[in-house]
């Protein structure tokens, strides 16, 4: 009664309990079908009463038992479905319900009813595969990689994953059986250019940074060219990861990079489980399988991460990215190829890529960057002479090329590989002559095809190059088993190839020859039914918003471009994000959404137009956007230093949103200490700190904390504030683990600050002592790095690498990346210092795989750890390609801070000057002597600025000015304790003369 009538009185209850029995009886047309007795109810006590459920049941059961498959499929043909559909929310429902369920799955399997069993359970990785193996078996290979495709889409989707390696075999084993049609000819000519890309393969084997670039027009014979170098990379043991960039995709974040590492994970099965969970789980969210941003921030630094991640995990001595027709990649993913192609082994990979000629600027930017640096190989393929030509119909006919045949290739080809293949392979092009080869060859090979499979093929030719089944069944307009039909027939004619689980047309010039001639409102009209079908699909938001822009089809497009914008924020994809931007901004120049998210991106990216864009997106937004934008827009000219601007902007803000209050402050507070206003800067800072602790945000808390700290640093008592903030037993566990992070840059100031070292050893020796005492690993690990930097810095590297090797390891333990890189990279400096160079070098690639996989570590360790790169190389070169990286790499507020940019900017001064770049030099010195003017009025730093300005002085040819510099930059250090580095300063300035110019 109570489960019934809670609400109502005992007796009231009991009224509604015989009530309702007698409607039963009356129901069941019998006074015995609802007996009361002894308290209880009985439904028919005096005849046996049967169910379906349970007659499902006990048959289930005991065709499971005796494994008979066809008495399972009898017992799974008596399963209604769930149990009370109508009721899924009654508790008493649940556990019956869910039995139910699991037991007709266990007939299911018995039964080998796997289709019916994946569609209930496509998480099921065992019933995948045995419906893979049963295609497999009957013939159905382009079924079987469909099913293979579905079960990826799947396991991202919902646990976020890869398949198994198991998994992954099978699909080795389909792919290996499955005819692709992706026929390759063999090379023809191109000696020369092969002899050069050979001598870049070698450059990068020798540990130097190395790109092949390889341009011409369509059908030269690029890809060709590029995977004979892959061949040779691949039989040497390499790990190459291989892409192509797609039209539809150039603005999806990260969408060849994402191929390229998927493809190897598919290649290489084991490399699945060598790969942590969340390197798996972060190619997820790439593939688009993982919606949101995720629990962490994302960042382009954790993409190259992963990227470097996969290539560690396959053991391989190094790695080769081969990116072909690079005019269609994203901005994002050039950015990062730019930072392989110019890291050192062995952090980077060889980075190959084909392109037409005049490609986007970004393409061309790239191109000449490479080239300027010396990393590059450029390529650029001509026509084929006739002698190769002749060669290649020769061999596409089997020996038996007529001269008159001979004759007909040429001419037509005019020395292009794939037009001379078209048309020696294909009689029919062979005989038609005139100047239209690929129409001819294609116009061939579409009449073999029934007009069902001529008909989806033009369609797909009009919005896509690669697609999956799946993906060809909803863009075609057709069943699932009809897709099959197609890809069948169409990769035995030669239009579609398969590389992998996915197809595409064959070559470009195939899919250009069947769009060519169709009307622009037909065109249209497919791209709108695409945007359409793979919106249905949960495609990139990217890919969508292109087919809705080429249906000119502008409002649909200007809402999928916003959420495009957000998903490459959500992968830390900001340059794809500007680029989307500015698409959506020539459709509506005054849209206050896509100007606000504009202005983020360049802010992120560190571009100095970001203030001016938040004043162009704050002029035409609503009073409450507005003000947000005031806000970032203040801390942006807080952080390009202009801060009268900042003060400005903030003052003028009538109401700070609640979602701002805490920005608002940490940022008026950062402008009043650059102002030297120090308690109403602590004022502002406190009050950001209390709102980040309400409101849980680290990076808030971080930033908060942080700001208070340099308050208390600037009067002189930060350790004492660095201590009661890692000792406070008040904060939540997830603002604690952070403390340490929020004092490590005002942990560097204060070792460059001017107080005696044997006065930081003894407070970080008080405070290790306290947070062994209290317990608290965090503050022991925070302070056991401390000592070690002292002891380093004060010219004991013995002593400080006995306390740094423990402290990578404490730190570790805790989870802590930002500290753990930190304390790597100290502990290279102390390698380096007792002439370790490959320990140095070890630590060094350590510092940044932990520095990489934080968000936090990107933003103060990076500067730090790219500094140090520099200054381990081993020659003038390698020390020059460590200071190009660091210039990719290392960009924007999120991947750096001002206080720390002084540890790249002066060794990459000295770096510059050594190879007698002056103007590089003079540009890295400019920007440091800014920050030492800011952070630090006094310390290690003013010397190690002299000691960069003799480095540029000496390159200048002012022998006179070095030494008298050095011999100043020597004294500085002595000031302040640092022997080591004063020590190499007295050596530096010994070979120089005294006075004059050389």
């Amino acid at each position: 009664m109570d489960a019934f009538w809670p609400d109502l009185e005992p007796e009231a209850a009991r009224a509604n309990v015989h009530k309702a029995a007698s409607l039963a009886r009356r129901a069941l047309g019998s006074k015995d079908a609802v007996v009361f007795r002894e308290g209880s109810v009985a439904l028919w006590p005096s005849v046996d009463v049967g169910s379906d459920v349970a007659a499902f049941e006990a048959g289930a059961a005991a065709a499971v038992r005796a494994g008979d498959p066809a008495a399972s499929g009898e017992a799974a043909a008596r399963y209604a479905g769930d149990l009370l559909p109508e009721e899924p929310y009654e508790e008493w429902t649940l556990g019956p319900r869910e039995r139910a369920r699991r037991l007709y799955l266990d007939v299911l399997r018995a039964g080998r009813r796997w289709e019916v069993m994946v569609e209930l359970e496509p998480t099921d990785e065992a019933a995948q595969r045995a419906l893979m193996r049963e295609h497999l078996a009957a013939g159905r290979l382009h079924a079987a990689l469909r099913q293979f495709q579905r079960l990826r889409a799947v396991l991202g989707r919902e646990l976020g994953v890869q398949p198994s390696a198991e998994t992954l075999a099978l699909y080795r084993e389909i792919v290996g059986t499955a005819s692709s049609a992706w026929v390759r000819p063999g090379l023809v000519g191109r000696e020369v250019e092969l002899v050069r890309a050979r001598a870049a393969l070698r450059r990068a084997r020798e540990g130097r940074p190395a790109a092949i670039l390889v341009r011409g027009p369509a059908g030269i014979g690029k890809t060709r060219l590029c995977e004979e170098v892959v061949d040779q990379a691949s039989a040497e043991g390499w790990l190459v990861l291989r892409a192509a960039a797609r039209e539809p995709t150039a603005t999806v974040p990260y969408a060849a990079l994402t191929e390229a590492m998927a493809g190897a994970l598919v290649q290489f099965p084991d490399l699945v489980a060598t790969l942590g969970h969340e390197d798996r789980r972060l190619l997820a969210r790439l593939e688009g399988a993982e919606p949101g941003p995720g629990p962490t921030l994302m960042h382009r630094q954790s993409v190259l991460h992963l990227l470097l991640r996969v290539v560690a995990a396959s053991g391989a001595p190094t790695g080769m990215l081969f990116l072909d027709d690079l005019q269609h990649a994203d901005d994002a993913t050039l950015e990062l190829a730019h930072i392989l192609a110019t890291a050192p082994y062995p952090r980077g990979l060889l980075l190959v890529a084909t392109y037409r000629a005049g490609p986007p600027p970004a393409v061309a930017q790239l191109r000449a960057a490479l080239v300027a640096s010396g990393s590059a190989v450029e390529v650029e393929l001509e026509g084929l002479r006739r002698p190769e030509i002749d060669a290649i119909v020769t061999h596409v006919r089997g020996g038996t090329a007529s001269t008159e045949e001979l004759d007909v290739v040429w001419e037509l080809s005019g020395g292009n590989a794939f037009l001379a293949l078209e048309v020696a392979s294909s009689a029919d092009a062979l005989a038609a002559g005139g100047t239209d080869v690929v129409r001819a060859a294609v116009a061939a090979r579409m009449q073999r095809l029934p007009s069902d499979v001529q008909e989806a093929l033009l369609r797909m030719a009009l919005v896509a190059d690669e697609f999956s089944a799946d993906e060809l069944a909803a863009l075609a307009g057709i069943d699932a088993d009809g897709a099959l039909d197609v890809l069948e027939a169409s990769t035995a004619a030669g239009m579609l190839a398969r590389p992998g689980s996915r197809y595409r047309f064959r070559h470009d010039l195939v899919r250009d020859e069947l769009r060519r001639g169709v009307p622009d409102e037909q065109v249209e009209a497919a791209h709108a039914a695409a945007a359409e079908q793979l919106a249905a699909l949960a495609a990139p938001t990217a890919r969508v918003a292109h087919h809705l822009l080429a249906a000119r089809q502008p409002s649909a497009a200007l809402s999928w471009l916003r959420r495009a914008i957000d998903d490459a924020f959500a992968v830390g994809a900001q340059a794809d994000a500007v680029t989307l931007a500015d698409r959506g901004l020539e459709l509506a120049p005054r849209d206050p959404a896509l100007l606000s998210k504009r202005a983020a991106a360049l802010d992120a990216i560190g571009n100095p137009g970001a203030p001016a864009a938040y004043a162009a997106a704050m002029a035409v937004a609503d009073p409450s956007l507005r003000a947000s934008l005031a806000v970032r827009r203040a801390n942006s000219l807080v952080l390009s230093g202009d801060i009268p601007g900042a003060m400005e902007t903030l003052a003028a803000i009538d109401e700070v949103p609640s979602a701002n209050r805490g920005q608002y402050f940490a940022t008026r507070g950062l402008a009043r200490w650059c102002a030297g206003d120090m308690r109403a800067a602590e004022e502002d800072g406190q009050a950001a700190k209390e709102l980040a602790e309400a409101s849980g945000d680290l990076r808030d808390f971080v930033a908060a904390t942080m700001l208070v700290a340099m308050v208390a640093h600037q009067r002189g008592a930060w350790p004492q504030r660095a201590a009661l903030d890692l000792l406070d037993s008040s904060l939540r566990p997830d603002l604690a683990a952070v403390v340490g992070d929020a004092h490590l840059c005002l942990a560097e100031s204060y070792l460059y600050g001017g107080t005696p070292y044997p006065e930081v050893i003894a407070f970080a020796t008080d405070l290790r002592e306290r947070a062994v005492a209290g317990r608290w690993p965090r503050a022991e690990a925070f302070a056991t790095t401390l000592l070690g930097e002292a002891h380093l810095l004060m010219g004991d590297p013995a002593t400080a690498t006995e306390h740094l090797d423990p402290a990578v390891g404490l730190h570790r333990a805790l989870g802590l990346q930002c500290s753990e890189a930190l304390t790597l990279q100290r502990l290279a400096e102390a390698r380096l210092a007792v002439g370790d160079e490959h320990g140095a070098r070890s630590s060094i690639d350590d510092a940044f795989v932990v520095a990489r996989g934080s968000p936090l570590a990107t933003q103060h360790l990076l500067d730090r750890i790219h500094g140090t790169a520099i200054r381990a190389a081993p020659d003038t070169e390698a020390a020059l390609a460590a200071v190009e990286e660091a210039a990719q790499a290392v960009r924007g507020p999120l991947e750096t801070c001002p206080p720390c940019s002084v540890n790249l900017t002066i060794p990459a001064t000295m770096a510059c000057a050594a190879a007698g770049d002056v103007d590089g030099a003079n540009r890295h010195l400019a920007r440091a002597e800014g920050v030492v003017s800011v952070f630090f009025p006094k310390g290690g730093w003013r010397a190690a600025l002299d000691e960069a300005r003799a480095a540029v002085a000496r390159t200048s040819g002012d022998a006179g000015a070095a030494s008298r510099l050095l011999q100043q930059a020597a004294e500085g250090f002595d000031r302040w304790g640092q022997q080591l580095d004063a020590e190499r300063c007295r050596r530096t300035a010994s070979v120089l003369p005294v006075t004059g110019k050389v």
